[in-house]
């Protein structure tokens, strides 16, 4: 399957979030686009030769489930379905990249940041060598660690 444009991720990740967000039992997997910064930045920080970028249903119910409420007592902000349209932004214009520690089969780990008006958006992936899952998805409140 072809990766699509950032538009058109933005749009599906909403709606395929809604749905989730709303109980639906759909099952997803969404590739984005990649851009050739994440692909170099990938690259000399990890040893990547990333081809695809995705999220998954499962991502996306753990992102619900684990960042979509109760979310103020860590100084965040609850994650809603709209906030998906930020992950294409986020994987192509990050303000930061930085290496997290390999999971337990050695696949590289990175956290990306974006700071769109003042919210710090938060965005994890992983998986192996020419792939990279949106596996965790959280904002920030302006200031907090």
């Amino acid at each position: 399957m072809n990766a699509i444009t950032a538009t058109q991720a933005a749009e599906l990740l909403v709606a395929a979030a809604v749905g989730i967000w709303e109980g639906a039992d759909i099952q997803v997997s969404i590739n984005i686009a990649v851009s050739e910064r994440l692909k170099s930045a990938t690259s000399k920080d990890g040893g990547l030769d990333l081809q695809q970028v995705f999220i998954t249903d499962s991502d996306m119910r753990h992102i619900k489930n684990r960042h979509g409420s109760g979310e103020d007592a860590l100084g965040q902000i609850d994650i809603t379905p709209e906030d998906f349209a930020m992950i294409p932004i986020i994987l192509s214009e990050y303000d930061e990249l930085i290496r997290g520690e390999d999971d337990k089969l050695g696949n590289a780990r990175f956290m990306l940041t974006k700071n769109l008006s003042g919210t710090v958006y938060l965005a994890t992936v992983q998986r192996g060598k020419k792939k990279l899952e949106v596996r965790t998805f959280y904002k920030r409140k302006p200031g907090a660690s």
